[in-house]
């Protein structure tokens, strides 16, 4: 069975000093997910960086489930959503379609 597609939206620059302790945004979700019996065989991380613009924004699914994500990880961010930065609203859509049409979203 081949592993189950998850899109994480990393939606904030990992600070360094976090990553030192802690991990990277995706090494501490492989982690969760390995604590919860899911290992790199189970699963395929994707990662978007959202913040960084258009050229990664490019990468979101149009049909996350077509694109055979099983769900998405949306992660928190130093930003404040009341900046409606144009990456913001741009994922905010992607969002709300995909929400929508039912396709399982976690936000951290």
């Amino acid at each position: 069975m081949p592993p189950a597609k998850i899109l994480l939206l990393h939606n904030t620059p990992s600070r360094d000093d976090v990553a030192i302790d802690y991990g990277t945004f995706e090494t501490q979700i492989a982690d969760g997910l390995g604590a919860g019996g899911l290992s790199g065989a189970d699963v395929e991380l994707v990662t978007v960086r959202t913040f960084e613009g258009d050229a990664e924004l490019a990468k979101l699914p149009t049909d996350a489930s077509a694109a055979g994500f099983s769900c998405a990880i949306l992660s928190g961010s130093k930003f404040d959503v009341t900046m409606r930065l144009p990456w913001m609203l741009t994922l905010e859509k992607w969002i709300r379609d995909h929400v929508a049409r039912g396709f399982p979203l976690l936000g951290i």
